[in-house]
């Protein structure tokens, strides 16, 4: 799964991702080719309702809010020491 991220309207969208190189379609009609190599790896429990989620993402900001699809929100930053994403502790 991609969460991606559209720099065009900034909300972010899960989508499922096949292949090394595919076009991610935001709900606001932006589309953007995003490779695999680029993504970076996103994983975390939602505080609220505790399940697991993971994927990859275009984001490459060094902390951002996602949303679990419970709707609770899920503060993300990345981890140098890890290389991906995880919840903030």
């Amino acid at each position: 799964l991609l969460l991606f991220h559209c720099k065009s309207c900034g909300k972010d969208h899960w989508r499922r991702i096949d292949g090394e190189e595919t076009t991610a379609l935001c709900n606001c009609g932006h589309a953007e080719k995003v490779r695999r190599a680029d993504l970076t790896l996103i994983e975390y429990n939602c505080p609220e309702c505790k399940k697991y989620s993971f994927g990859l993402t275009n984001h490459n900001e060094p902390a951002f809010d996602s949303q679990c699809k419970c709707g609770s929100p899920v503060s993300v930053e990345y981890s140098y020491k890890r290389k991906k994403y995880e919840a903030m502790t």
